[in-house]
């Protein structure tokens, strides 16, 4: 019996022993567990997953320079601060800086975002002002709070990429001084389209600077029409024309020689154009948007309507930015309105 207790007592000590070993491993692997999943939320990005560590830095830096083709004048700290008033909010130091340098424009050459294992093209920056601009920041985000105000709140779209996705930047609340890209969720219509019925904010960077800093330069195909538009003469026209080739071809961006020409402010090349018969649709708009005012009355003498509507039902004198802005800014859009009114512009 002595002997029987004594089995006993060792044999339930060794349960007890393996019970707390079991209690102790189970803990541990449950820390860990907990450890893995809480380290996957904090990086796990809104939509699917893609590392958004990669543009990390320790500190901000000049944002790199960008050129655009038809540079528009920069802003100044004024026209800025007016901006930030509208919004109630503050822009980065970084991203102001580089509105000081640059408002907006089609990057040239092209600009890549290596990102979630692609190259994805930002086409082009969004302007400022003028503030009426189709394709400028407040347009853009109108268009977004109207899918999803309280997402967008708080994020400014500064670009825009090859599929139509914006990249956006935060500036208000924890995120403030953040990058985003905006990811869609869609519905197919009736007819096919694909209509954006939501937005969701994915990080991308910890800054601006940080953004910029990872762009990659996309080396620029040649485009013959793009050259003849921007640097070539009458001479270099007719050749071309004498090959066979359409006054009317498009190249890069689907525009055409003349419209380059207008972009570029290469008069000797509108005026060959001309010469030659080209097409004067849409040119005076063009000669808006690239405020190339002192073009506008050369391109109405030759033809051109001064009230040609556009795609969207909007006449050239709509795209004048606005009149009652300070500084230099505002009295180049006065003079604007002025030329296009003195010859018959309404809108």
């Amino acid at each position: 019996m002595d002997n029987y207790e004594a089995s006993k007592k060792i044999v339930g000590g060794h349960a007890r022993i393996y019970f707390i070993i079991t209690i102790f491993v189970a803990i541990v692997v449950a820390l860990l567990i907990a450890t893995y999943f809480l380290g996957c939320l904090k990086n796990k990005p809104l939509v699917y997953p893609v590392k958004t560590d990669i543009f990390v830095k320790e500190n901000l830096t000049v944002p790199k320079n960008i050129h655009f083709e038809s540079p528009r004048p920069p802003l100044t700290l004024e026209e800025i601060s007016i901006f930030e008033k509208e919004i109630r909010g503050q822009l980065p130091d970084d991203y102001k800086q580089f509105l000081s340098l640059h408002n907006g424009g089609i990057c040239d050459p092209e600009q890549g975002l290596p990102w979630a294992g692609d190259i994805h093209k930002v086409l082009s920056f969004l302007p400022l002002l003028p503030a009426n601009e189709y394709s400028g920041i407040r347009n853009s985000l109108f268009h977004l709070r109207e899918l999803n105000p309280v997402k967008i709140d708080g994020f400014l779209p500064i670009a825009i990429t090859d599929s139509e996705c914006q990249i956006c930047i935060a500036y208000r609340g924890s995120n403030a001084g953040k990058v985003f890209f905006t990811a869609y969720k869609y519905k197919i219509a009736d007819n096919d389209d694909m209509i954006p019925i939501d937005v969701t904010m994915v990080p991308l960077a910890d800054s601006f600077t940080d953004f910029l800093d990872h762009l990659v330069e996309i080396p620029n195909p040649y485009c013959r029409i793009e050259e003849l538009g921007k640097h070539g003469t009458a001479d270099d026209l007719a050749q071309y024309l004498a090959e066979g080739n359409s006054i009317e071809a498009m190249g890069k961006h689907d525009m055409t020689i003349l419209s380059r020409a207008i972009a570029f402010d290469n008069s000797d090349m509108i005026q060959a154009c001309i010469e030659h018969g080209a097409s004067l649709s849409g040119s005076i708009v063009t000669a808006v948007e690239n405020e190339h005012v002192h073009l506008i009355e050369m391109l109405v003498k030759a033809g051109a309507d001064i009230n040609e509507r556009d795609e969207w039902g909007n006449a050239p004198l709509y795209y004048v930015g606005g009149t009652a802005l300070p500084g230099d800014e505002g009295k180049q859009n006065r003079a604007m309105q002025s030329v296009l009114i003195k010859l018959g512009a309404i809108e």
